[in-house]
């Protein structure tokens, strides 16, 4: 028996366009960043291309990552409207001078405006009875957050 190979690739691609959510210079709101064109696997979940977009960080004018260069993501997954990010414990202890609802908003936030989901539950290393940086509690899954939204 064989395989043969012939018409469509078998890594088949797709664009998305994506609008993505970056902390401002302060630190203290979240700041619209739309990306056109942004080309994934067909068998990228849109949640995980979301994420690795926000990881990947922006050079948009006054605007900053939200997300420490050393985070790893472990996952990402959908059930019942409700997506799972997880992520190493690094995503916490690393510095990062925002406010911590900038980050976690930034990722709620995004996740959100681009899939079909109606919440984000953030996990690190698997565990999601944490409060993230002492005021963020990440022990249910949240809601997107528009009041952190500036134009």
């Amino acid at each position: 028996d064989f395989v043969r190979k012939t018409g469509t690739s078998v890594d088949t691609y797709q664009t998305a366009d994506l609008t993505l959510y970056f902390s401002d210079k302060t630190g203290t709101e979240l700041r619209e960043v739309k990306k056109s064109g942004v080309r994934y696997g067909a068998n990228t979940a849109v949640e995980r291309l979301v994420v690795e977009q926000l990881m990947k960080g922006t050079s948009a004018s006054g605007k900053q990552s939200t997300i420490p260069k050393t985070t790893m993501l472990l996952g990402v997954s959908v059930k019942d409207e409700v997506c799972y990010v997880n992520f190493d414990s690094k995503f916490s202890t690393d510095s990062y001078d925002l406010d911590p609802e900038v980050t976690i908003y930034s990722i709620v936030n995004s996740v959100i405006a681009n899939s079909t989901v109606t919440k984000v539950q953030i996990l690190l290393d698997g565990a999601s009875d944490v409060t993230y940086k002492n005021k963020v509690d990440l022990s249910r899954p949240l809601t997107a957050n528009l009041d952190l939204i500036k134009e």
